[in-house]
């Protein structure tokens, strides 16, 4: 049971990072029809049409959670541990993270496709060195050498370290605040060179 708490979580974060390229491909596909502009042009901020598409991608990111962890608990007795308020906002922090990680590979592509193959392509890179692919019976964070450091290095790894420690080993929110911080700093990483790049018309 404890392994599926590793093994459930790292193939959950790996496809809600799958989101990336079609969120990125989606705004620059509607950028290049002229959706985009025209939206602007209403007497709405690009900042709240841009967290529009965010929020948009992050509530499908979570509805993946959601399933495969129903999965997990209901077919293989995947324990959920004692913080239901932990997974919630760790399940937050992700899919607005992955959302936000989008928008960011559409502000640096230059097309719709490049977009889409660069997101996926950069999504199982990370998953890799995230450790969301389980090879061993604990997170990557935990194995000794330049593997753990890498997988700190990513937002998969932190969530998939914060995911192991609130399921396997009955953690509370508090245990987890490293974790979650670092997920905070990555949303705001991606928001801001996001924001910075972006251009609304071609």
């Amino acid at each position: 049971e404890l392994y599926f708490a590793l093994l459930f979580p790292g193939i959950t974060v790996m496809f809600v990072f799958f989101i990336v390229g079609m969120a990125g491909a989606s705004l620059l596909n509607e950028r290049d029809t002229g959706t985009l502009r025209r939206l602007v042009a209403a007497p709405i901020s690009k900042a709240s049409v841009i967290t529009g598409k965010a929020l948009a991608y992050a509530l499908l990111a979570c509805a993946q959670v959601v399933v495969l962890f129903s999965v997990g608990r209901i077919a293989f007795g995947m324990p959920l541990g004692r913080s239901p308020l932990g997974l919630v906002v760790v399940t937050v922090l992700l899919g607005l993270v992955a959302s936000a990680f989008g928008l960011m590979i559409a502000a640096l592509a230059r097309s719709a496709k490049q977009a889409d193959n660069v997101g996926t392509m950069l999504g199982f890179l990370m998953a890799g060195l995230g450790g969301a692919i389980a090879i061993g019976p604990i997170p990557a964070t935990r194995v000794e050498g330049i593997r753990s450091l890498l997988a700190r290095l990513t937002p998969q790894g932190n969530a998939v370290e914060s995911y192991y420690s609130l399921m396997a080993e009955k953690a509370a929110l508090g245990d987890i605040s490293t974790e979650v911080l670092t997920l905070a700093g990555f949303l705001v990483l991606f928001v801001a060179i996001a924001a910075w790049r972006f251009r609304y018309e071609q």
